[in-house]
């Protein structure tokens, strides 16, 4: 019977001169001598069946590992769409009793960020953008729209809530967010929220560590004081640095936790430094309620000026370059990649979708009476996946089914990319773009994923493997190290 180098078999090169097997399906890792990583490279591109220039033993511990398979690469490439489809209905099945919920209060922003994806539809509504969810909304939402959203969770504090804009915590917002909190608290549900931290003084009480409370908020910086006062500034010029660093103290001081982002391209990279300064010299880092990341700027609705942008690797590189302490995209890659290393039984690659939008019990519900299953596309009404009446009455659409079909098995490339699964085929509306008519969710987003999950993978081999204690070899022919996993 002949045998085949897996097409899902990733082949890097380690510090040490040796090769590592990944494979991303079975998410075995093993090191083995560089000469057996040339004959299976070499293999896996010609498509062959493998020589049989190693012993059986050793054959039969590739097999076992998934790098070798006895499938052709058509017969292997179907069964990992089967495969991939079985396990994507185990996931939802799985996510069926608990649940997200994304609420937007109004679309309005107080800010003139001019690459905000939101733009385009802000500037379509005109003045109904600015309108507002009523406190009446609020109370069908929770009595009436919960329960049909998610009939399998047993209670709505298996339900995480986080409240979005717009900027959520404006003044016109407060009554509703007042309900919104008194239901979360009620319910014991934990709520986040996604702000720029300009507008928080009426809305303080709403912070602390009480379940129910907003206890975990994001907030965005455009680099150094200097650049982020002229990119994230009011719609009358003015700058919010210096506000946002005030807020943020007065957060801490109510126990939250602070998720820091750091929106960077070409012009900005070179400020990270600034930033992580003068947020030292505010005690802000090394706080333990605060974390902080650099992230790449994208362009998904062409909404942004596409010449200072770059890809996550790239920031990477740039900011290893510089030394900038703070998190890199690759270190936020390696933290998913760690729990592969980890993994000592079950299945350690199951990530068959990427974000909310093909996740079931995952919804946006704005002021309007729209449904959402993607944060990107909130307020774009012909991405609604379904709408709720003025008696609560929940009408799901046939986008919604859509949405939740996608997975990496259903579409190349991703059904046949051997990293397909530590990705779930990347952001769907990404992949779609601007076209609505003609463009399809059924695609790949890649977003120098592979590059970054290889990245991953050889670093965190390095920083383990030297203490990794390897078990004899049982053949003289033996090339294969034992798997560390």
């Amino acid at each position: 019977m002949p045998h085949y180098a897996s097409q899902y078999l990733n082949i890097y090169p380690s510090h040490r001169g040796s090769s590592i097997l990944f494979h991303g399906v079975t998410g075995a890792i093993d090191d083995v001598d560089a000469a057996m990583g040339h004959w299976l490279k070499q293999a896996q591109r010609q498509q062959h069946p493998l020589d049989d220039r190693y012993a059986t033993a050793i054959i039969n511990f590739l097999v076992q590992r998934g790098h070798v398979t006895t499938l052709s690469p058509e017969a292997e490439w179907e069964s990992f769409t089967t495969y991939v489809s079985k396990l994507h209905a185990q996931i939802c099945e799985e996510r069926q009793t608990s649940g997200f919920l994304m609420l937007v209060a109004s679309y309005y922003c107080n800010l003139a960020c001019a690459y905000c994806y939101q733009n385009p539809m802000r500037a379509a509504e005109g003045q109904g953008a600015a309108a507002v969810m009523t406190r009446e909304q609020v109370e069908r939402i929770f009595t009436r729209v919960l329960p049909q959203l998610y009939p399998r969770v047993p209670r709505m504090s298996q339900v995480s809530v986080n409240l979005y804009g717009g900027e959520p915590f404006l003044e016109r917002n407060y009554p509703a967010l007042k309900r919104v909190l008194a239901y979360t608290q009620d319910y014991q549900m934990s709520v986040s929220a996604i702000s720029n931290a300009t507008t928080l003084d009426h809305c303080l009480p709403f912070f602390g560590v009480r379940c129910g409370l907003v206890n975990s908020l994001q907030i965005s910086f455009d680099g150094s004081k200097l650049h982020h006062d002229q990119s994230r500034i009011t719609h009358y010029g003015a700058g919010t640095f210096d506000l946002i660093i005030a807020n943020i103290h007065r957060l801490l001081d109510r126990g939250v936790q602070i998720n820091l982002r750091t929106n960077t391209n070409k012009q900005t990279v070179d400020t990270l430094k600034l930033l992580w300064d003068d947020l030292e010299r505010e005690e802000i880092i090394g706080h333990p309620n605060v974390s902080i990341y650099a992230a790449a700027i994208h362009n998904h609705f062409n909404q942004a000026d596409p010449k200072p942008l770059f890809s996550p690797a790239t920031l990477t590189r740039r900011m290893e370059q510089m030394a900038i302490p703070m998190r890199t995209p690759l270190q936020r890659k390696m933290s998913r990649v760690a729990g592969i290393f980890d993994a000592e039984s079950g299945v350690p690659l199951h990530r068959t979708n990427f974000c909310m939008q093909n996740m079931p019990n995952a919804f946006l519900l704005d002021h309007r009476g729209d449904i959402y299953s993607c944060y990107e596309e909130a307020g774009n009404r012909h991405l609604r996946v379904g709408t709720f009446d003025g008696a609560g009455t929940v009408a799901m659409a046939d986008r919604y089914a859509t949405y939740q079909s996608r997975h990496v098995g259903k579409y190349e490339p991703c059904a046949r990319c051997s990293v397909a699964l530590t990705c779930g085929g990347g952001c769907a509306a990404a992949a779609r773009g601007t076209n609505w008519t003609t463009g399809t969710i059924f695609t790949n987003h890649c977003d120098a994923h592979r590059e970054l999950v290889a990245m991953s993978i050889q670093r965190i081999f390095e920083q383990r493997v030297e203490g990794l204690r390897v078990a004899s070899p049982t053949e003289d022919e033996w090339a294969v190290h034992q798997p560390y996993l």
